[in-house]
């Protein structure tokens, strides 16, 4: 799973395509971490945390590259962290990380 890679671009888009006339969210990354902004709310990642996701929810995979259905739980998992601080879970059934949950 070292080699895998994440085509951001795609993630992105799906996450616009799936909230749907909502505010747009954005992209922003440097060498080492990965922010998804809406509005002033931002959820910070990286390879390792899409990784974590991926297996925390059981999903195999067989090549270098994501596969769509990778993309979409992905996706999915990047709005639910988006609309966390509203309460909202679009997606109840993508399981969340210890990490993402918070910890007050």
């Amino acid at each position: 799973m070292k080699n895998v890679k994440f085509n951001l671009s795609k993630i992105l888009t799906y996450i616009n395509d799936k909230i749907d006339g909502q505010i747009k969210v954005e992209l922003l990354f440097d060498d080492s971490s990965i922010a998804f902004r809406m509005g002033g709310v931002m959820y910070f990642c990286d390879h390792e945390k899409f990784r974590e996701v991926l297996e925390v929810n059981e999903f195999q995979y067989n090549n270098s590259d994501i596969e769509d259905s990778d993309v979409e739980l992905l996706a999915k998992h990047i709005i639910n962290q988006l609309f966390a601080s509203s309460g909202i879970k679009c997606y109840p059934e993508v399981k969340t990380l210890l990490s993402d949950l918070n910890q007050n």
